[in-house]
């Protein structure tokens, strides 16, 4: 069973104090907040163990404000989590006495120029400085043996949104000596000769080594400062040293006693700087930070979340999500109504806990008097009630979303080593649009999708889907392009837009296009591209080409022409290879659909999918046919059991009101104010963000 803080009921609740980088409300005051919490409906609460503030003097421990947090927490039923990380992008400080010793013998952050970040008010380490990880692997064990045993605490947040950032210049990674160690260690082990090394070196300029001593990190990905592959390893190195430093604090705590679950919070995007994936196998459950307003966006990112919980057997929990008005962000103050709506698209999307950040606003510095559910003095704010009911509602229902599962049929790739690549490129905006977009229009046909990595199709995962979606695949290995083709011929369906398997990772390109042998299974040969720089040039279609994209021109071989351009020249095509088949779009389908969505982009990847057996869960009769695409959006959970239809979530994503009619499949729904609903055909009303959830037993 996947490990939960609690595992029956959905925990709702927010941050509180102590709180990391700004003043934390009077502590004579925690316990009357703790109690308005508990009265409102709410069962969780987040505090930071701080280590500034417990180690203030050298090898002395104070845990008198997290203890008294969790006391006050736990007299009121509350769960209180604590955030333990040591250091982190976003502003967790090493002790002063630390600064002070570290900032006479170590170099702190240094970037590609060889810079050091050393000399400011905050002395911040590298996470690989063997000072700093002798001091955090002491507090972190301190930590745990002071908690261990204790079952008021519900788990711990071992780090809170990891990035590949370094405080000053905004580098993404460190070459300090300790890290470019630790990176010459890697790729021998990696590689295991200097030889083979070489040779995958060797594109951009001369490689040519005689041992790893000799290697130095790129410092860019193209001219004197590296090559695409080298730069692809060091990338992936650091993704692998921020993951083991996590895993290394999970070790701690357990081998410390601290068994209590947990967590690392991230921020589960497309190009966010991490490899979700990677940090997804370093802790207990999967951590979220969202703090989008309820739409697609952050319905991708659950998606992201989710996806990585299903495949490695994990739950997900919502660990900061907005909970008021912020400067740096939006200054609007959510409303009942979106607060609601956030937590009911994060709980359809499978997350089994949300805290919003924070219960008071933050008091002091950059985010002062931001975020708040309640006033700064702690009065309890309308809004702060009608969600804390919610939370309460929700949890009568807790045996429908124990026994539901976000159930999806289509997978979509995403590729961190085009992430690695895209930037030198310039393809971020291509590639990421084209995530953006076959996620999108997916949702909107009302068909659940999981996202899918390269290391999950290796381990034979696209077993469980009926469709994978390749959306700008354009950097693919051979081995996952045979597990693809494996995928098909065994019966599976592919559908592909621009660009797909032109590169190796690493940056080779593949002579034949489709690269890696996906020409056979697409039964296409690509010739050239083509620019849709004049109106003259763009033709009616719905394969995405319009005025300033981009198309292919390609020739079928054993593929069948579902589209021309123009006389003669193919832009969608159909193969069938061995029991499945494979869909090519020649333009780019799934980014266009991100920039200007259309009914005739629904209407054709629809029509596919309804073809090879995926039937949406749910029809609007307006929304569906919306020229754009509608303010309302769905999502879905099945029964874990019998794989039926259990609960259909509608939201408003926009202050525009929707009015609308919703079909279901036939059977008894039921709203959450317990009034019966017409499966053939509700009338939908949702005011501005507003959510309505229909289910049936």
């Amino acid at each position: 069973m996947a490990i939960r803080i609690d595992n029956d009921r959905i925990l709702t609740g927010a941050m509180y104090a102590p709180f990391c980088r700004t003043t934390p409300p009077p502590m004579e005051e925690w316990d009357a907040d703790m109690a308005n919490m508990a009265a409102a409906g709410y069962t969780v609460a987040h505090g930071f163990a701080e280590w500034h503030d417990i180690e203030y003097n050298k090898g002395q421990f104070d845990f008198s404000q997290v203890d008294h947090f969790v006391e006050c927490a736990h007299r009121s039923g509350i769960v209180p989590l604590i955030n333990v990380a040591t250091q982190n992008s976003v502003g967790f400080y090493s002790p002063r006495w630390l600064m002070e010793e570290y900032r006479g013998t170590g170099r702190g952050f240094v970037d590609s120029n060889g810079n050091a970040n050393w000399a400011g008010q905050y002395q911040v380490p590298c996470i690989d400085e063997p000072i700093y990880q002798a001091y955090a692997s002491r507090f972190l064990a301190e930590v745990a043996k002071h908690f261990a045993g204790d079952t008021r605490v519900g788990g711990y947040v071992l780090w809170g949104e990891p990035t590949l950032y370094r405080p000053g210049s905004g580098a993404p990674i460190c070459y300090c000596e300790h890290t470019v160690a630790k990176f010459r260690r890697w790729l021998e082990k990696r590689y295991g000769n200097i030889e083979a090394l070489n040779a995958a070196w060797s594109t951009e300029g001369p490689a040519d080594y005689v041992d790893f001593a000799q290697v130095y990190p790129p410092t860019g990905w193209a001219r004197q400062l590296g090559g695409f592959v080298s730069w692809d390893d060091w990338r992936d190195f650091m993704e692998f040293n921020l993951a083991d430093h996590i895993k290394e604090a999970d070790r701690i705590f357990k081998a410390n006693g601290a068994m209590q679950p947990t967590i690392v919070e991230m921020l589960t995007g497309i190009h966010n700087n991490i490899d979700s994936w990677k940090l997804a196998e370093c802790t207990d459950i999967i951590g979220v930070s969202c703090f989008d307003r309820p739409g697609r966006r952050s319905a991708l990112y659950m998606s992201m979340a989710d996806s990585m919980a299903k495949a490695l057997g994990k739950t997900t929990f919502v660990v900061e999500a907005r909970g008021g008005s912020t400067k740096f962000m939006s200054r609007q103050s959510p409303t009942a109504a979106e607060l609601s709506t956030t937590l009911l698209q994060r709980v359809c999307y499978d997350t089994k806990g949300l805290m919003y950040w924070c219960w008071r606003p933050r008091m002091s510095d950059t985010e002062g008097n931001d975020f708040g559910m309640v006033r700064p003095n702690g009065k309890v704010l309308p809004r702060t009630v009608e969600v804390g009911a919610l939370a309460s509602k929700l949890n009568e229902l807790a045996p429908l979303f124990n026994s539901s599962e976000r159930r999806s049929e289509a997978a979509i790739f995403t590729s961190q080593k085009i992430n690695h690549l895209m930037d030198a490129e310039e393809m971020t905006g291509t590639y990421t649009n084209a995530i953006v977009g076959a996620t999108y229009l997916l949702a909107d046909l009302h068909i659940n999708s999981d996202f899918i990595c390269e290391k999950e199709i290796l381990k034979g995962s696209l077993s469980k889907y009926k469709v994978l979606i390749l959306p700008c695949t354009y950097i693919l290995s051979e081995e996952c392009a045979a597990e693809i083709a494996r995928f098909v011929e065994g019966g599976g369906r592919v559908i592909a837009d621009y660009i797909l398997a032109e590169k190796k990772p690493g940056g080779r390109c593949y002579f034949e296009l489709p690269g890696a042998g996906l020409d056979k299974v697409f039964g296409i040969e690509r010739e050239d591209i083509r620019v849709i720089e004049h109106p003259s040039l763009c033709r009616e279609n719905t394969a995405g080409i319009a005025q300033g994209g981009i198309m292919e021109i390609i020739h079928p071989t054993t593929a069948r022409v579902l589209e021309e351009y123009n006389p003669g020249e193919a832009i969608i095509t159909e193969n069938a290879f061995g029991t499945g088949s494979a869909v090519y779009f020649a333009g780019m389908m799934f980014g266009s659909y991100a920039a200007a969505p259309s009914a005739k982009k629904r209407q054709r990847i629809g029509g596919l999918l309804k073809a090879w057996g995926l039937e949406p869960y749910c029809a609007l009769e307006m929304g569906d046919g919306a020229e754009m695409w509608s303010n309302a959006i769905t999502t879905a959970l099945y029964d874990k059991a019998d794989g039926r239809l259990r609960a259909v979530l509608v939201s408003n994503t926009g202050w525009d009101p929707v009015n609308d009619r919703l079909t279901l499949p036939a059977g008894d729904w039921q709203t959450m104010d317990g009034k019966s609903v017409d499966y053939q055909g509700a009338e939908l009303t949702l005011g501005p963000w507003e959510s309505k959830l229909f289910y049936r037993n």
